[in-house]
Order: C-alpha cells, then structure tokens, then sequence
C-alpha cells in the first residue's frame, strides 16, 4: 500500500472516531440534532471510505494471487 491510500485511510478510520464521539456525547446529552448529525456524518464518512475499501481488497488480493503463481 502506498503512503498515500495509507493517509487516506488513517484520515478515514480518524473521521469515523470523531463521529462515534460526538454520537456518544449526542446520545450522552440528549440532543437529537447531534445524535442525527454524527449518524449522518459517520453514514457519510463510510461512503467516501467504501472505494478505498474496495480498492485495498482487490490490491490485496491480486498480490497474494501473484505471489501463488
């Protein structure tokens, strides 16, 4: 994987963190606007990470396809 794909992937799975808080803190304090905000964002965030997702698996697995033949 290159250092780019890397960060890209580092930044995502940082982004879903964040939602994940502030959800925690939405449901914590009661406030609908935060919880469907944060659920919003974190839906949005495993959007944009989908085809980076899609991306490593199929370099993963045309590597280990390599390497076997």
């Amino acid at each position: 994987m290159n250092l780019d794909r890397s960060c890209q992937l580092v930044g995502w799975v940082l982004f879903i963190i964040c939602s994940i808080f502030y959800l925690i803190s939405g449901i914590h304090s009661q406030d609908s606007l935060v919880i469907w905000g944060s659920l919003l964002f974190l839906i949005a965030c495993l959007v944009f990470m989908f085809p980076l997702m899609v991306y490593l698996i199929s370099s993963f697995h045309s590597k280990k396809d390599s390497s076997n033949g």
